[in-house]
């Protein structure tokens, strides 16, 4: 129903109530500093605003701005799989030896009516100075966008998350 009101021009607000529920477990102090929505800097959409089809459906906003959502949704899942999690401010100082998060939300679209995709690239930084890179892309077609929405995010940062740990950052 929402998606169909949205399919007739109309701006949709979609306020998120990201709950974190992965199951990848793990310990120890991380930081996350702010992601950056690309879309957005570079003028494609506004900062709280879901890319969509360029015909047929209205325009999608968030209640917050993407990259504020992304690094929320981050920070829960880090914390709900057991990491001590920090926030940096822009570009603060992180803490000796602890790991340190930052990316870019890449794609955050609603590719068609009833297919969402996020798609991000990560750095994590070791203790000791040396970064790794990771991305993730997730699709998520069941449900309302809210829920399209929240899993394919879950998606992506649990994909991050394991391939991190692979790499042994934290």
């Amino acid at each position: 129903m929402v998606l169909s009101l949205c399919m007739s021009g109309c701006p949709l607000i979609i306020s998120l109530d990201y709950v974190p529920s992965n199951n990848v477990k793990g310990q120890g102090p991380v930081q996350v500093r702010d992601f950056i929505y690309r879309p957005a800097t570079q003028g494609a959409v506004r900062p709280r605003e879901v890319g969509v089809p360029s015909e047929g459906i209205g325009r999608i906003f968030l209640s917050s701005e993407i990259g504020t959502v992304f690094t929320d949704a981050m920070k829960r899942e880090l914390t709900h799989s057991g990491y001590q999690v920090n926030q940096m401010e822009g570009e603060g100082q992180a803490q000796p030896a602890t790991p340190v998060i930052s990316g870019v939300v890449e794609k955050y679209a609603l590719l068609e009516p009833g297919v969402f995709e996020v798609a991000a690239s990560f750095t994590a930084t070791k203790g000791d100075g040396t970064q790794q890179a990771f991305a993730c892309e997730a699709r998520h077609n069941e449900g309302v966008i809210e829920v399209m929405i929240k899993t394919a995010m879950r998606n992506c940062i649990q994909q991050f998350i394991v391939s991190a740990q692979e790499a042994a950052v934290f």
